[in-house]
């Protein structure tokens, strides 16, 4: 289908240039403010269900088209490229609105794509609040879809980044999301995602509100349909030097609470080759869940984020009722110990690591760069050469160094080491809150 190049200069003419479009229409938008785009083809725009895809790109991406909101409602098969969302924060904003005000919304739309573009968010303008000058809203909510690609963006000052909520076929990769006050990523509900390649970092300071933060994360709290067919894989997650932060944390409300039973566990769930450098225990927790793979993953304790004792030092964690598990090559402070009455249980061959005690086996100093020092990038972490890391296949492969002479004893759940490293107690009251679920969400 050869490809039709259309221009546009305002609002107006974008959307005149939509209404005329067919499948393989590009419309070059010339830098400047667009304002709010709506499009609602159950409501006025008809044409707005391309039978192929449409894309409007910046004809500049130095001077790039900008717009305050987005509003998809049955629109389909269009692309935005290289485009920059600058949303201000409505006065007012109280209580949910905090989280719930969104400059991107998509409802019941098909094969919908976000690339190479910037979303920036505001802060909230309410001088004398412990939450003044912190940022609001999401940079998009996408509910009721299928097809959604987001990649390539830079989303950054939101409360929370995405939410994507019963949704399926999915794609979230290569975006870099940080001055995050809330959540990075969050889906519930969805079926067939995959989450690749992103670089999560430097969340924004915390307040005394009791937000808690995750970086990734995933529930069933509200839901009746579990997430299905879910891919984590290659993402850098860091504190960097920003506060700490629960990292990929997929608690089962719905379950645990005892409201549902094994047809709401998740199933089909891959978390492979990510590094994660934060202060938090809950590196990798997964809720009960049928048919679970956690390989090849990189958890340290980035010290610039704190260090409270043990609930500092990045963990794997599953429910003891999850069924079919494999955790295999990770790198960790600690993996799971498989139940007795396990079902389809595999958790071997990991390499557990530790930064307290330089005379006791696999020390981060002893097999990192300068994982010790602490708010460092890939760098920092990677892999000394002469250590036992890459001649076992451990971690990511985002951490591993050339080089294959073994540094020491491999210690894993089947061969653990002696006098095992113990964990500083947390000074009492500055204990981080316990694993949460997510504020509701309508």
């Amino acid at each position: 289908m050869a490809e039709t190049i259309r221009s546009a200069h305002g609002a107006e003419s974008l959307r005149e240039a939509l209404r005329t479009a067919t499948a393989g229409t590009t419309i070059e938008l010339a830098g400047g403010d667009y304002g709010e785009l709506q499009l609602s083809a159950p409501y006025g725009d008809p044409w707005s269900r391309f039978a192929g895809e449409v894309t409007v790109r910046s004809a500049d991406p130095n001077n790039p088209a900008t717009f305050s909101r987005m509003y998809l409602n049955g629109v389909e098969n269009l692309t935005f490229d290289g485009i920059a969302i600058d949303y201000t924060s409505p006065a007012g904003l109280t209580g949910r609105q905090f989280f719930e005000d969104n400059a991107i919304l998509v409802r019941d739309s098909a094969n919908i794509t976000i690339r190479n573009s910037v979303l920036e968010g505001d802060v909230l303008d309410a001088p004398g609040s412990p939450v003044d000058g912190t940022p609001v809203a999401r940079s998009m909510f996408i509910r009721d879809s299928e097809g959604v690609v987001v990649e390539n963006n830079e989303i950054h000052s939101w409360y929370r980044g995405a939410l994507f909520l019963e949704d399926k076929d999915v794609v979230v990769r290569g975006n870099d999301v940080h001055d995050i006050r809330s959540d990075g990523l969050n889906f519930a509900a969805v079926q067939d995602v995959l989450i690749e390649d992103n670089y999560l970092h430097d969340f924004a300071i915390a307040t005394d509100d009791g937000v808690h933060r995750d970086m990734i994360q995933i529930w069933t709290a509200n839901t009746d349909t579990p997430s299905t067919g879910i891919t984590i894989r290659d993402n850098h997650l860091n504190s960097g030097a920003g506060v700490w932060t629960q990292s990929i944390f997929m608690r089962n409300e719905a379950v645990d609470t005892g409201a549902a039973g094994r047809e709401m566990f998740y199933k089909n769930v891959v978390i492979e080759n990510n590094v994660i450098y934060n202060g938090h225990s809950h590196g990798i927790t997964i809720g009960e869940v049928d048919g679970l793979t956690i390989t090849n993953n990189t958890l340290l304790h980035n010290p610039a984020s704190g260090d409270n004792g043990g609930v500092s030092r990045p963990h794997i964690r599953v429910s003891e009722d999850a069924r079919n598990v494999h955790v295999e090559l990770n790198i960790a402070q600690a993996v799971p110990t498989p139940p007795g009455d396990a079902a389809g249980w595999k958790v071997t061959d990991n390499l557990l690591v530790q930064n307290l005690y330089p005379e006791r086996p696999n020390y981060y100093g002893d097999l990192f760069a300068d994982a010790l020092a602490g708010g460092g990038g890939l760098d920092a972490l990677r892999a000394l050469p002469d250590s036992i890391i890459q001649q076992g296949g451990y971690g990511s492969t985002l951490t591993r160094a050339a080089g294959d002479t073994p540094g020491g004893p491999v210690v894993s759940p089947e061969n653990p080491p002696e006098n095992p490293p113990e964990e500083p107690a947390p000074e009492p009251g500055n204990e981080p809150p316990p694993a949460q679920g997510p504020e509701p969400e309508p």
